[in-house]
Order: C-alpha cells, then sequence, then structure tokens
C-alpha cells in the first residue's frame, strides 16, 4: 500500500480516490467494513503509526475498527485544562483554528474544500 498521504493530509478534489472517496455509496461501503470483525487487523497498525499510548485507555478487546475509535479513557489518565485562555479537546483529534477568515478562504475537510462563505 505505501505511505501515499492521506486523504485529509492532501490538496482537496485533486485526485480520483478523492473524488470516489465523497460518494455515498462508498461512504456506506467503508462504514460496512470498518464496523465488520474484519477490520480488528487495521488497529494494531493505526496504534503504532501514530504512537498511541493504550496504557491511558480502559482495557477492551475491540470487535472493530469503529469500536477502537470509541475507545474510553481510564479515570484520571487526562486531565482537562482549568486555564481561560487553552482549548480543551474533548476527543483526540487534529484541531485547526484560525485568526480571521475571510469569505473566499476554503479549508480542506475530509477531501472537499469548504469555504468560509455564509449560506443564503
Amino acid at each position: 500500500m505505501g505511505d501515499a498521504a492521506s486523504t485529509y493530509e492532501s490538496e482537496p478534489r485533486r485526485s480520483l480516490n478523492q473524488w470516489l472517496e465523497s460518494r455515498p455509496l462508498y461512504d456506506w461501503i467503508l462504514t460496512a467494513y470498518q464496523n465488520s470483525r474484519l477490520s480488528r487487523r487495521k488497529i494494531a497498525p493505526f496504534i503504532r503509526k501514530h504512537r498511541i499510548d493504550m496504557n491511558e485507555f480502559e482495557p477492551v478487546s475491540y470487535h472493530s475498527y469503529a469500536q477502537f475509535f470509541e475507545r474510553r479513557f481510564r479515570p484520571g489518565a487526562r486531565k482537562f485544562p482549568a486555564e481561560s485562555a487553552a482549548m480543551g479537546a474533548f476527543a483526540e483529534a487534529r484541531y485547526l483554528a484560525w485568526d480571521h477568515v475571510e469569505a473566499a478562504q476554503e479549508f480542506p475537510v475530509k477531501g472537499r474544500s469548504l469555504d468560509a462563505a455564509p449560506t443564503p
């Protein structure tokens, strides 16, 4: 499979794969697979690739890749920041923020480009 950049890390609307991945049928098939027991084999490589410390999470035997993404932290494993200037995250993810946004500015979201212009 190689080390190709994922859809989330590539330019929006630039490839056939991104177009295919934005189709509802593709999403349905992918969701069915990720909820199946076959998808469990993706868990260990994902943990290694992203260096996830599984000691922070409740010990569970995950039945699917989708179930793995619903894992729970062990009590006290992480603290939510108390400082008013700090942004806490309710889930592990990649968070992006901008001080100022222009109407024509585009944002890559799951292989698509979204603009900041208000919708009528």
